[in-house]
Parts: C-alpha cells; sequence; structure tokens
C-alpha cells in the first residue's frame, strides 16, 4: 500500500528556510536535508 504525503504551505516555507539554512553552512547540505521527501 501507497502512503501519500500531504504538505501544507506552512510546513513547506519552514522546510525551504530549514533547506537553505543547510545550504549556507555547507554545499550540498541543503540537498541532503531534502532527500527523504525528494519524489523519484
Amino acid at each position: 500500500m501507497t502512503s501519500r504525503l500531504v504538505v501544507r504551505s506552512a510546513a513547506e516555507a519552514d522546510a525551504t528556510d530549514a533547506a537553505l539554512w543547510y545550504e549556507a553552512r555547507a554545499v550540498g547540505l541543503g540537498a541532503d536535508f531534502c532527500e527523504p521527501w525528494t519524489l523519484r
């Protein structure tokens, strides 16, 4: 059974801010943060 993830706009904005924060500390860290939610 496949589950569906619904991300509300406020949560998406928080995740984007976090990814940018990580990316500012080290190149690629923001992408690593986002990897679990990236569609394949």
